[in-house]
């Protein structure tokens, strides 16, 4: 592996300054008198919220997990207050309202108004009525040099947020230059995500262009949330969401979401073997369905009820998915020496919808199940009839007329039972999940899969330190359904809508009926690494995670992993970190059993306002552009490139050799980085 040097720099102007180790989204909102703090943190262990209210004590008020965001009521009085978030151990200020001086914590003014508390921005006292604008920027450059050779980028942020009374809203218009120039960037400046809010005494309204405004409530997930991997911001690329609290206890949530695309890109190819066993057999009449899994010119639809009611609570939500997986259904027929073809244009449409109930068991365990059902239907909107003597030359007619018909094609219904026990800093949780495909119509023989999933977890947080593990058993029947159906693809399994789950360990799981997943993970943070008040005091953490994948009930092992990361404060402000990792691959599918190992070492100054760093060898730390922050997922984001686009599961042995050859990658690289990143 050549060695590259980068350098990268990064310039935020702001009228109110953004903390740079922000990396979710959060909110404050008022529900009868109870201020209710909500953070967007996907991934995170343990959130808390600290502030005036509390004596910034980081171990009293621990946010209550609901799916990626995490939550906290508190009863509060009138008065300023100053708060911030514990984000596993990091103490981050509010990226949504971002202090003047980070270092004192994001505000929060409470006023009482006809006997009811309420937001107050004082931002707005002593300035004229109407809109308070907030804009900032960020610059980020980068030089990777390559033996003499060098290839260098560099990216525009401008971030407009406008503050009311009544409405909210923020654009971010990003550019992108691979010329390095300091004259104007050879590129035009875009859209890169924005939203408006409006507030109508309860209702609040927002539209949305590539930005997150749902995060699923509902233990299925069943609108989603926030992608990372596929680098979406939120549900669709433009729409609008509307929120009720109609009270505490009752919530309605409605979402519309539009995924701008074209038509069908190219032609989708029918197998080959399937058109030579038609002609070889006596069959009078057959139909191919071959489509290209995409979801451009997609609709979606959302909508959400929840009841809570002391310890209890109900839920209903419905999704549905129009317009996507564009593709072709030819109807054949023999005449003789002839065919005739009937070619439909077709789009797919998903409509599901989910139930679920939940109560506490005493005072520490709660319990959930639900059911959910959803039905995929094809429709057809173009038809076409042609005679052909060959089938090779399956396409559409072009003399096509509109058409519009519309058939089951495929059946979905999933359970799930889940109970949580926490007291005090330890939770642990039992999940049951199956699934029960059945495949019907023209478009796939008749067909069922079938899937059961448990899971067993546990989360310490202590003081100092936390501990967390995770067992899952995955038993998967397949039968005769279509290859291209896989429980881990949204290209059939539709419960996942546009998001996989191809991770290492799923991978080396795929050519698998039935496997089992272990992972466990350890961290230790002192306490005075908790604190960013007293910054004299030497800070570090260390972590270590190991995990497995194995044939069937912990049968033969398939992957194994480890990692090892230490992070310390030498004095006050530098820094030392090392991150080590190995993987170890047992599959004689892909021919080879293999152990691989890479790190990297880096070392620096931090401060609140810049960072300086030198590293060696493979960054596990890059740059998220859904974020824009810098997120421990560069390995996973590179060995993901093993999965090319939607796969069957005849593929499985393509994928692993990819795999092996990305993990090659990584244990060769030696680059060499050198990162300077300033705030003001």
């Amino acid at each position: 592996m050549k060695r590259r040097l980068v350098i990268c720099a990064s310039f935020v102007l702001a009228a109110a300054a953004v903390h740079f180790a922000a990396t979710a989204q959060a909110g404050i909102r008022i529900v009868e008198d109870e201020v209710i703090f909500t953070l967007n943190a996907p991934g995170a262990k343990s959130v808390y919220l600290v502030g005036d209210f509390n004596n910034w004590n980081p171990t009293v008020e621990k946010m209550v997990k609901v799916d990626d965001h995490f939550e906290i009521g508190l009863f509060l009085v009138e008065g300023d207050y100053r708060y911030k978030f514990v984000v596993d151990g990091k103490w981050i200020n509010d990226p949504d309202n971002p202090p003047r001086d980070p270092l004192k914590g994001s505000p929060l003014f409470l006023a009482e108004r006809d006997e009811m508390i309420v937001l107050k921005d004082a931002s707005f006292e002593g300035l004229p009525p109407g809109a308070v604008l907030e804009p900032s920027a960020r610059y980020i450059g980068a030089f990777r040099w390559d033996d003499g050779d060098f290839e260098a980028d560099q990216v525009v942020d401008v971030d407009i947020g406008v503050k009311a009374r009544v409405f909210t809203s923020y654009a971010t218009f990003k550019s992108l230059d691979d010329s390095w120039k300091l004259s104007p960037l050879e590129t035009d400046v875009f859209l890169y995500r924005g939203r408006l809010g409006i507030q109508l005494r309860r209702a609040h309204i927002t539209a949305f262009e590539k930005d997150s405004v749902w995060t699923s409530s509902d233990p299925f997930g069943l609108v989603g949330g926030i992608g990372i991997y596929n680098y979406r911001f939120g549900y669709g690329e433009k729409g609008a969401a509307l929120d009720i609290p109609f009270s505490k206890s009752l919530h309605f949530r409605a979402l519309y979401a539009d995924r701008p695309g074209g038509g069908i890109p190219s032609a989708p190819v029918v197998p080959a073997n399937a058109v030579a066993d038609f002609m070889a057999s006596s069959s009078s009449d057959t139909s191919f369905y071959a489509f290209q899994p995409g979801y451009g010119d997609a609709d979606i639809f959302g909508m959400e009820v929840r009841l809570e009611v002391g310890g209890y609570e109900v839920g209903y939500v419905k999704r549905s998915n129009r317009g996507f997986n564009p593709g072709l259904l030819n109807l054949v027929e023999k005449q003789d020496t002839l065919f005739e073809i009937t070619t439909f244009q077709t789009r797919e449409q998903w409509s599901s919808y989910a139930v679920w109930a939940g109560a506490d068991v005493g005072s520490s365990v709660r319990a959930t199940v639900g059911y959910a059902e959803g039905s995929g239907f094809l429709n057809r909107f173009w038809r076409s009839t042609s005679i052909y003597d060959d089938l090779a030359e399956l396409n559409i007619g072009r003399e096509a007329q509109p058409w519009d018909s519309k058939e089951l094609i495929q059946r979905s219904r999933r359970i799930l039972g889940q109970v949580v026990f926490e007291k005090d800093r330890l939770e642990c949780a039992v999940n049951t999940e199956q699934d029960m495909v059945d495949f019907k119509g023209v478009a796939f023989d008749d067909a069922e899969a079938e899937q059961l999933r448990s899971e067993l977890s546990a989360e310490y947080a202590g003081k100092t330190w936390d501990a967390s593990a995770r067992i899952e058993y995955t038993d998967r029947k397949y039968g005769n359904s279509p290859a291209l159906f896989h429980f881990d693809s949204p290209a059939r399994n539709f419960w996942l809508d546009s998001g996989d789950r191809f991770w290492p360990e799923t991978m080396a799981g795929f050519d698998l009926k039935s496997y089992s997943l272990i992972r466990l993970g350890f961290s230790w943070h002192p306490a005075a690494s908790l604190s960013e008040e007293e910054p004299d005091r030497a800070r570090f953490s260390y972590g270590a995670e190991v995990g497995a994948t194995t044939d069937g009930v912990f049968e033969s092992l398939e992957h194994g992993y480890a990692r090892l990361s230490v992070e310390r404060y030498l004095t006050r402000w530098l820094y030392l970190q090392v991150d080590s990792r190995g993987s170890l691959y047992d599959k004689p599918i892909w021919g080879e059993r293999k152990t691989f190992l890479s790190g990297y070492l880096e070392a620096g100054y931090r401060n609140n306002w810049a960072e300086f760093s030198i590293g060696f060898g493979f960054d596990p730390i890059v740059l998220d552009p859904v974020r824009n922050e810098y997120f421990d997922i560069g390995r996973i984001e590179h060995l993901r490139g093993a999965v090319l686009g939607s796969p069957d599961r005849d593929s499985a042995g393509e994928i692993g050799k990819r795999l092996l050859d990305l993990e090659r990658e990584l244990e060769k690289d030696r680059s060499v980085k050198l990162e300077c990143i300033l705030l003001f």
